[in-house]
């Protein structure tokens, strides 16, 4: 989705609207970790992302649990160690 490739972070809270082709359930919160195929920048030093290959859904029943004011730090690094092994997979 759009949207998932719009993501410079990872999204935590309720469902976005965007979400519910893939989801059913509007209880509980989310988090939503796009998965990249990342490029280096030597020049600029930065990461540039081309689309998103996926993204990783996590959930809870607790509506507190996945907080849009929570730190994802966390949550980034997972989706970079599963991007950089379905990558690595793909080759």
């Amino acid at each position: 989705s759009q949207w998932v490739s719009a993501l410079e972070q990872p999204y935590c809270g309720i469902k976005p609207e965007q979400a519910d082709v893939a989801l059913d359930n509007n209880d509980g919160s989310y988090a939503f970790v796009p998965l990249y195929t990342h490029v280096q920048n030597a020049i600029e030093e930065s990461t540039t992302h081309l689309p998103a290959i996926g993204v990783l859904i996590l959930a809870s029943n607790d509506p507190a649990h996945f907080k849009s004011d929570m730190g994802t730090v966390f949550l980034s690094r997972i989706g970079d160690l599963l991007s950089a092994a379905l990558a690595n997979a793909r080759e």
